[in-house]
């Protein structure tokens, strides 16, 4: 009997102090949880689109810490995909006030520029983001992009000429896999009139990215362009099979029937892109 007692007693004193031990683990482990993870839950919340949730855990990481640079970045991230600039422009300025040798924080603010249309603005910031870290492919992307922008009213100036493709340049050379550099320097090849040079890389992004219809739609272009209408033909085919609903493709399509002398499929396609939203000019 005696030894059945000692033998109960230690039982249950090992179970309740085993219970005790997992209690703590469980605290100290939610604790570290609640502590350092506002950042990351909100990021969490950035990324599955529940923007009120994200805006939730972050402003409580900024309550929690007012200089949390890291917070006001992704608050500010948060801010852009609701399209609210003025408010994302705020918290990516005080990011980089507090922590001005981040480059990513340069890198967003000019993302903001960029939808303000203010490409100077923006291009000073991707400089400053390029000063921090040379070796970063986007950034040079975005530059040339930004760039690209002022040829609307400058396409005789080589400089920009130059700046625009030096940018995309660096983008591949550091990236070689990178998709929108080759994509957005084709386009701007287009842009100058240089068929050959935007056939060669809308040909190396749509090997990277075999599914993007607007790839096959810009390579469609490039080949129409180059009157080589029966390649241009199966890229279209080829963006409207992805995308069934991709007006520019259908208007595309329909200028490529009528160059084919099929007025009735280049009638039906012009209806297409119109239901998508395009504007057609008709004959």
């Amino acid at each position: 009997m005696l030894i059945r007692f000692i033998l109960n007693r230690l039982f249950r004193n090992f179970n309740i102090t085993l219970s005790l031990l997992f209690l703590i683990i469980i605290l100290v482990n939610s604790s570290c949880s609640f502590n350092k993870d506002y950042d990351e839950l909100a990021n969490d919340e950035l990324m599955k689109e529940n923007y009120d949730k994200a805006l939730f855990y972050v402003n409580k990481a900024i309550d929690k810490d007012s200089n949390n640079a890291a917070a006001y970045n992704v608050r500010g991230n948060v801010y852009l995909k609701l399209k609210e600039f003025d408010k994302s422009m705020r918290d990516y300025s005080k990011a980089i006030e507090l922590n001005p040798d981040n480059y990513r924080y340069y890198f967003n603010r000019a993302l903001v520029y960029m939808n303000k249309e203010n490409y100077e603005h923006a291009i000073n910031d991707f400089n400053s983001c390029l000063d921090r870290n040379s070796d970063f492919a986007k950034g040079y992307c975005y530059r040339g992009r930004a760039y690209k922008h002022f040829i609307r009213t400058s396409y005789d100036d080589d400089t920009l000429k130059n700046n625009i493709f030096q940018n995309f340049d660096k983008a591949v050379e550091l990236d070689k896999e990178y998709t929108d550099a080759y994509m957005w320097r084709g386009i701007s090849y287009m842009d100058y009139k240089e068929y050959d040079n935007a056939l060669k890389d809308f040909k190396i992004a749509v090997q990277l990215e075999s599914g993007n219809p607007a790839i096959h739609y810009r390579l469609a272009s490039a080949y129409f362009n180059l009157k080589e209408l029966d390649s241009a033909l199966a890229e279209c085919n080829t963006a409207i099979s992805l995308n069934n609903k991709y007006g520019k493709a259908f208007g595309l399509r329909s200028e490529i029937y009528s160059a084919l002398g099929d007025k009735i499929n280049s009638k039906s396609d012009s209806l297409h892109a119109i239901e998508y939203g395009v504007k057609v000019v008709e004959e």
